[in-house]
């Protein structure tokens, strides 16, 4: 047998560490047929990259049969994690990750007032330093975070139509005073995209090619996904469906389905904090005010997911955010309506993650995403082979 010539052995190098960095928690045999080098190299090339700090062992598998565990290769805790940081209009939550989308640490606190982008950056970033100082080892590096938020962007740029609350965040105020602050590259996301990225990842989409998911808490937001890949248009325009018209008085949807919307009404009819206990109630003895609130929301919610399945078609529609257990309870009805105005009724489902982290950890797949791509960059020859996405758990 000729022995491997330097160029063959550079090659194969980068086919296994860029199988890795597209794939980061992989058995030594997925690497062999994903690549079609022989086992012998791949063993050889493994040990190389976990004696340079590349790749480690993981933790063995569940044995199925009389065999050995399998133990997984992951990317090493040397190279260091990753943030994803959800910014709420009223809790905030992170979760540091490791490059393979591996939980390390997470944190929650509550999001003070917004009165300068500045004073929010800083904040976030204390925050962050609070999270990572959780993990004590050479992981607590960050290589990139990821701030998602409840209001529509593209790019570094919160849009025009912020929520009211985020009107001091608007345009390049966020990004430029998080950069002013943070020593790591960093991104922002709208909190529905981020989310959408833990559903495909590891929750309720994840078995879905096609999927929206709409977050409905202090405001109203939605992502698509087509083909396991988020995306979205030249405008975002599924970012603004909270402004989408609805009722006889032709206002915002958002009224009618978010929070505070509920909350306002709920207070006009002098109910308050009982009249959502009764929302979830059963319809026997409901008063006739909450009825017509109840009424409302399951309206605007059949129109929101009406407007978006009819144009996207997905497989799947989730529910993230403060709403989900009113929604959850009234999904069956929001699928009867749909049948009356749909060729195909979407499976409808509710996040996985009932604590709310879905949007921070969303974040933080997307943070392991860049962060994998980063070193591809530093590989020549694996970058045409390998095109992380975020990372799977």
């Amino acid at each position: 047998m000729q022995p491997e010539s330097r160029s063959a052995r550079d090659r194969n190098r980068a086919l296994v560490l860029g199988d890795l960095l597209a794939r980061p928690v992989r058995t030594r045999g997925e690497i062999v047929a994903a690549t079609g080098i022989s086992k012998p190299s791949v063993s050889r090339i493994v040990r190389e990259l976990m004696a340079e700090g590349f790749v480690q062992e993981g933790a063995p598998s569940e044995p199925t049969g009389a065999g050995r565990p399998t133990r997984g290769i992951e990317l090493s805790s040397d190279l260091g994690c990753v943030v994803g940081f959800d910014l709420g209009s009223f809790i905030s939550r992170a979760v540091c990750l490791s490059l393979s989308g591996r939980v390390l640490a997470t944190w929650e606190g509550r999001t003070p007032l917004i009165i300068s982008a500045a004073q929010v950056a800083g904040w976030i970033a204390g925050s962050i330093d609070e999270l990572v100082a959780q993990v004590d080892d050479a992981s607590g590096r960050i290589g990139t975070a990821v701030v998602s938020v409840p209001t529509r962007t593209m790019g570094h740029r919160l849009l025009a139509d912020v929520d009211p609350g985020f009107e001091p965040l608007a345009g390049d105020a966020l990004i430029t005073a998080l950069e002013a602050e943070c020593s790591f590259p960093l991104r922002i996301e709208t909190d529905s995209a981020a989310a959408l990225v833990t559903e495909l990842d590891r929750g309720a989409a994840a078995e879905f090619d096609d999927v929206v998911l709409i977050t409905i808490s202090q405001t109203t937001t939605a992502a698509v996904a087509i083909g396991r890949t988020p995306v979205r248009g030249r405008n975002n325009a599924a970012g603004s469906i909270r402004l989408l018209p609805f009722g006889p008085d032709q206002m915002p949807v958002d009224d009618a389905v978010s929070v505070p919307g509920v909350s306002r009404a709920l207070a006009a009819a002098g109910l308050s904090e009982d009249g959502w206990s009764e929302i979830l109630g059963d319809a026997l003895g409901r008063r006739p005010e909450v009825a017509a609130i109840r009424e409302r929301f399951i309206a605007g919610v059949t129109l929101i997911v009406g407007a978006l399945a009819g144009s996207v078609d997905p497989e799947a529609v989730i529910f993230d955010g403060r709403m989900v257990p009113i929604l959850a309870s009234l999904l069956d009805v929001v699928r009867e309506r749909l049948e009356d105005v749909l060729p195909a009724v979407p499976e409808l489902r509710v996040v996985n993650d009932s604590r709310l982290y879905s949007s921070a950890t969303g974040a933080g797949l997307i943070a392991a995403g860049e962060a994998r791509r980063a070193l591809i960059d530093q590989l020549p020859g694996a970058r045409s082979r390998a095109e992380p996405g975020p990372a799977a758990g």
